[in-house]
């Protein structure tokens, strides 16, 4: 599989990355003669669920153990079970090693072998593991077993480390390793957005991250965490404290939660990046990766994407843009413009006043305008960009006149009817009216549309579509 396969089938699957993980993810299930990788970092940081989403991305067989402290050579070999039957009240089967070495050789099924938390093992474990790695082949109880060339190919080995104890440099040197860092919060939001869509809490979950991040907790917060907590308080409603949940569910102990509060008076970073030194990679001769036609940076998507206007892109967008009411470049003109529109500020400067917020170039925001309001967005005029208005009122009949000054429809059934234009595309239900996808750079288009073209109740005004949407805010207790 290549970069773009394994970014995109991460991300679909629902482990939110960029390409930069992706190419690191890319390259580990190449190497040889073993696939796989050291998997390094803090709890929390997905090291774990990584193993499970190739397995699924590439249709192979998960085997998991979850090594304990003082795990020994016998027990990836051997487990013992209870087991009535016998004599003794325990029975032999296989460990996982011996399992995974069956299943390779009585089957042409690819397997993906995780080894959670290895620095929990016995250090003699590193020797008994080197073979396997470097040769395919074990030892044990004087049987010697091998995989073949073929039966390697089919298998992939994560080795997950949590940092508690040093592993030997040779076993270090079998395979690739990939460091995991704390998240960067853009995706932390993605991902919650998975899980609780347009959830008011979000922006405030996603503070709560980096003021973690900052405070440097013993154990980092996690997305677990924050999804649990969502709950919690979904679950309180106006009874919910927000102290009390994040003790609860985040910070645990009065030492963690110290450390929280003391790091609510340091300012957040406006970026984050990777601690790691960087080599000035001109002095080998190569060309920089930001030179390369797969971006270090997302690209902006199209709206019309993002909301299925069109049939076919071939490439996944992300979640929460499927709900946006529009995409803009993030330039210091936009996020100003958008001020017009915002209510009150957050805590958190990335949130634009609960109508939308900054993802790494691009500002998404949350919410369609009224066609009623359209000389508000006035400023955004020129820059680089899409913006959503709707009319809850318009009728079939009144898309359907379109066609007669230049509109094509594209798409035509009885729960949807799409059109386009130059410069817009509308999609018209039963349930939603019209929404309108306008580009920012074809403001003539959309004036002749308003001035010639528009049904005039489409820019009547409704009481109940005359004011901005704004996001909702979660009563929680102070």
């Amino acid at each position: 599989m290549n970069i773009r396969e394994i970014y995109t089938g991460l991300n679909k699957n629902g482990y939110i990355c960029d390409p930069p993980f992706a190419a690191k993810v890319t390259t580990a299930l190449a190497t040889r003669p073993q696939a796989g990788a050291f998997l390094f970092g803090a709890s929390g940081t997905g090291k774990t669920y990584l193993p499970e989403v190739i397995a699924d991305i590439t249709s192979a067989q998960l085997i998991f153990q979850q090594c304990f402290p003082g795990t020994r050579e016998e027990d990836l070999m051997v487990r013992l079970i209870p087991n009535e039957a016998t004599k003794s009240g325990i029975m032999c089967v296989n460990g996982v090693i011996s399992e995974t070495i069956a299943l390779l050789q009585e089957s042409d099924q690819h397997v993906v072998l995780a080894l959670d938390e290895w620095d929990k093992t016995r250090p003699s474990a590193d020797a008994f593991l080197l073979d396997f790695l470097q040769n395919g082949r074990i030892r044990y109880a004087g049987r010697p077993t091998a995989l073949t060339t073929e039966q390697r190919r089919r298998l992939t080995v994560f080795v997950t480390m949590n940092d508690e104890r040093d592993i030997s440099e040779v076993l270090l040197r079998r395979l690739p390793k990939i460091d995991f860092n704390l998240l960067p919060s853009d995706v932390v939001r993605q991902a919650l957005m998975l899980s609780h869509p347009d959830h008011p809490l979000i922006g405030s979950c996603v503070t709560l991250y980096r003021r973690c991040a900052v405070a440097q907790l013993p154990k980092p917060c996690t997305i677990q965490e924050l999804r649990q907590l969502i709950d919690a308080a979904d679950l309180l409603d106006i009874y919910a404290d927000w102290d009390m949940l994040v003790y609860q569910f985040v910070t645990k102990t009065p030492e963690a939660h110290t450390l929280l509060i003391a790091a609510e008076r340091a300012i957040l970073p406006q970026t984050e990046v990777e601690c790691r030194p960087r080599l000035q990679v001109a002095a080998y001769g190569i060309v920089p990766a930001s030179t390369t036609k797969f971006p270090s940076q997302p690209k902006l998507p199209s709206l019309s994407q993002a909301k299925k206007f069109e049939r076919a892109s071939g490439e996944s967008t992300e979640i929460e843009t499927s709900q946006a009411g529009g995409i803009v470049r993030a330039t210091d003109t936009t996020y100003d413009a958008l001020l017009d529109w915002a209510g009150p500020p957050t805590i958190d400067p990335a949130d634009i006043g609960g109508i939308g917020h900054v993802n790494g170039d691009a500002i998404i925001i949350g919410t369609s305008l009224p066609l009623t309001r359209h000389a508000d967005m006035s400023k955004l005029w020129g820059e680089t960009g899409e913006i959503s208005f709707i009319v809850r009122t318009a009728t079939f009949d009144e898309v359907m006149g379109l066609r007669n000054i230049g509109w094509k429809v594209v798409s035509y059934s009885q729960e949807q009817l799409i059109a386009k234009t130059t410069g817009m595309m509308l999609s018209w239900t039963k349930t939603n009216g019209v929404e309108i996808i306008v580009s920012l750079a074809d403001k003539g288009a959309f004036d002749a549309f308003i001035d010639t073209s528009c049904p005039a109740t489409w820019l009547a005004i409704q009481t109940n579509t005359s004011r901005i949407t704004k996001t909702k805010s979660k009563r929680i207790a102070a």
